[in-house]
């Protein structure tokens, strides 16, 4: 099996865990009310399935990889 790096995920990655812990955080819903709080918003509800659709591109790979 061949390792490879994807920095780009891997930057999403760091980029959303931090969305994450924002979500768990209430940080946004402290914000008066604006387009920026809806915009941060959006922002930090995507993450939960951009962490499922890259955890199903890996998966995927994997399975292709073993023949599977």
């Amino acid at each position: 099996m061949i390792n490879q790096n994807n920095n780009s995920i891997d930057l999403m990655k760091f980029v959303m865990a931090i969305a994450v812990v924002t979500i768990h955080t209430y940080i946004v819903n402290q914000m008066a009310p604006s387009l920026m709080m809806d915009i941060v918003h959006a922002w930090i509800w995507s993450a939960v399935p951009f962490f499922f659709m890259v955890s199903a591109y890996f998966y995927i790979k994997k399975v292709k990889i073993w023949g599977g």
